[in-house]
This record gives C-alpha cells, structure tokens and sequence, in this order.
C-alpha cells in the first residue's frame, strides 16, 4: 500500500499516459539489481541508469535523497578502471565515513597502481576531506591539506596491489564537519579512475 512520502518511477505507456511505479524504500549501502518489466522499462536503478542485471550501490545523495551509484562492473576490468563519483553533500556528523566499492580490476604487475582524476596519468583527485583504500594486502589513507579539496598526484595504492586480480573498498572520510565527497567538488573537474603509470 502507498504512503505519502514514497518514491515513485514515472514512465509513458504505451497508450501515451504517464504512469507511476511506486519503489521499495532502500538503505543506503543496500545493493539492488536492474532488471527489465514486462513494459521494457528498467526498473530499481532508483536516480540512476544501467544496463539489465548490473549491480548498483545505493549511497545517500544531496538532501538525504538516496541514489544509485552504476560502478564499472562486478568482474575484474582491465586498466584503467573507471570509479564511480561520490557526489558533494553537507556531512550529518563530524567525522562521517561513506563505504564505496569493492571494484574489481586487474594489474599486469608492471608500473604503479594510483587512483587518479585522469583515466590516462597519475594527476590530482578530488574529494572532500579523504579516504581511505583497502584491499587483502592492506589499508592506506588519503586526506586532503586544508583548504585544499584534492590530493595531489593521485593516491598512489600499488603497496597494496598485486599482479592478477584486485578487489578494493573506498571508504570516503570526513574530516573538518562541513562537506564529504570523491572524485567531485563544486568548481573542480568530476572524475576518479584506478590507472597504471
């Protein structure tokens, strides 16, 4: 049963009307699946979009609105591997951390493994205050120097990278209480990608 409050996907029929859909309420950090109704439309990609059976990552958006995040994919891609971009937002609390991933890729063993704002070199990444990596080899953490809003030549993660398959989690982190973000910051260019230089 519907209630005030509840979100809805507004879609056109095939006789012209415009039809609403009501949508399960997600958690943030829930994952859901897209998948195709009978109408052809794709559903649960929330303010997102996606192909058929992608996985999605809902995090909480501006305003408390939750979204949905497409990563690259759930298998291992080759470098570089684009990330998806965690959108600017005011923090709920001092110190508010926001887990992202895990991102599947694979290194041929050879150069260095950064997470950059270029898909093509080592180059600074934006975010809002830093974040921390973690794969099965270990944790590094990345935080800005205030009133900057990057890290400065990108992280360099290749300590905890190995030849072969890679699955890490990035864990955006709050630091001065005001905004939280990765990859993007207003009046800054928006992208984040693990690359090999």
């Amino acid at each position: 049963m519907a209630a005030v409050g509840d979100r809805v996907r507004v879609y056109e029929g095939e006789d012209g009307q415009l039809y609403a859909v009501l949508c399960a309420k997600p958690t943030i950090g829930a994952r859901v699946i897209v998948t195709e109704g009978e109408d052809g439309q794709l559903y649960a990609t929330l303010c997102g979009s996606g192909a058929i059976g992608d996985r999605v990552q809902v995090i909480e958006g501006d305003l408390g609105i939750p979204l949905a995040m497409v990563p690259s994919g759930g298998v291992a891609s080759s470098l570089p591997y684009t990330l998806p971009v965690y959108p600017s937002r005011s923090v709920k609390y001092t110190g508010e951390r926001v887990l992202l991933g895990p991102f599947s890729f694979t290194w041929d063993g050879s150069g260095s493994v950064f997470i950059s704002g270029s898909s093509s070199s080592a180059v600074d990444i934006t975010c809002d205050d830093g974040f921390d990596v973690e794969s099965d080899y270990g944790l590094l953490e990345f935080r800005i120097i205030y009133p900057e809003h990057h890290i400065r030549n990108g992280a360099d993660i290749t300590s905890i990278c190995r030849p072969g398959s890679n699955a890490i989690t990035i864990t955006v982190v709050d630091v001065y209480g005001s905004g939280i973000s990765f990859g993007a910051y207003p009046g800054m260019p928006a992208g984040a990608y693990i690359v090999r230089v």
